[in-house]
């Protein structure tokens, strides 16, 4: 069976549409990502960052593989509509997952994302970018390329998708994230007690990878969102 990706870590080859120009060996242009699922769990001290993504995938190209953009972080488990065994391969830059058949445009699958790591900035013709661990917290602006380093992605300006992003992390310790506010709770279950905060987008909103953006810090610091879509937890 003819596989329509090219296996480096690079640019793929064979799709009519093409990579943006702007960074061009991110993204994948055979699927577009219409929601992502984030549950994300951090340990400030250690920066230690255990994460599971759902992906609601719509195939836009024939394909029978599809690669997401994944930077420093490992993963333990992947799954295509709750299916066990599925195939993947991980490099340095992308995540390549064998689909289970070859698939046409249109089609839908649910992909399920388990990984963790330490994360930290990659390097780019623009210097470092992505997450970053501060001295009492971490921060993430994710444009242009900064999102891989902290979840896997269809990273293209214009893939548009809805988010829904939960962080738990240590109770003294404030989350901020792409969206509105949904609900904060605190739990003395996990040691040491936690808190856990959700987002979601504003309903008009559909934004890219570009602008998912996190903030973890100190409840007592201070500090204010500096971008519009950001809301205090």
């Amino acid at each position: 069976m003819r596989n329509d990706h090219d296996h480096r870590d690079g640019v793929d080859t064979g799709d009519p549409r093409a990579h943006d120009s702007y960074t061009p060996q991110s993204g994948d242009p055979s699927f577009d990502v219409d929601a992502y699922a984030l549950e994300l769990s951090y340990r400030v001290r250690t920066n230690r960052l255990e994460g599971r993504a759902t992906l609601s995938i719509r195939i836009v190209t024939a394909t029978s593989s599809i690669a997401l953009d994944l930077i420093g972080l490992r993963v333990s488990r992947v799954r295509i509509d709750g299916q066990r065994r599925t195939q993947h391969a991980q490099g340095p830059r992308k995540l390549r997952i064998t689909l289970p058949r070859a698939m046409q445009p249109g089609e839908t699958l649910t992909l399920t994302v388990e990984y963790a790591g330490a994360p930290s900035p990659r390097r780019s013709r623009w210097g470092a970018i992505g997450w970053e661990e501060l001295t009492d917290g971490s921060l993430v602006a994710s444009q242009p390329i900064g999102a891989p380093t902290w979840f896997p992605c269809n990273d293209r300006p214009d893939n548009r998708a809805t988010y829904r992003i939960r962080v738990t992390t240590d109770a003294e310790y404030t989350a901020v994230a792409t969206g509105v506010l949904q609900s904060r709770t605190r739990s003395g279950v996990r040691s040491p007690p936690s808190t856990r905060s959700v987002c979601r987008p504003p309903p008009t909103s559909s934004p890219s990878t570009w602008v998912s953006s996190n903030r973890i810090g100190s409840e007592s610091a201070s500090w204010s969102p500096h971008r519009r879509r950001f809301a205090p937890m």
